[in-house]
């Protein structure tokens, strides 16, 4: 491979990094969503048990555990290197099919 071609294309790349900029922040909301979802999860557990409604303090409580509890889901090393094979062999199967 020449020179030539190992450089940077600039353009090609500002374009690539803007594109992904817009991609972060979709998925930021996307996360931000599932986890809403765990913690509801959490509280309709909760009030399952409990005849009068949670109060705010209790809710907070709970939804900050449940936080936590997917926070700490994800940096298990076994989750993340699940993570991490999932997502190269994702990434693979693009590169394959943008080759077809």
């Amino acid at each position: 491979m020449d020179i030539e071609n190992k450089k940077w294309n600039k353009r090609k790349l500002d374009k690539a990094m803007k594109e992904s900029e817009e991609e972060f922040f979709e998925l930021t909301k996307r996360l931000h969503t599932v986890v809403v979802e765990f913690g509801v999860r959490a509280l309709k557990t909760f009030q399952a048990a409990k005849t009068e409604p949670l109060n705010p303090l209790q809710i907070n409580q709970i939804v900050t555990h449940e936080i936590k509890a997917v926070i700490e889901t994800l940096q298990d090393p076994q989750t993340a290197d699940l993570i991490i094979r999932k997502a190269e062999q994702d990434f693979y199967n693009l590169s394959e099919e943008k080759k077809r």
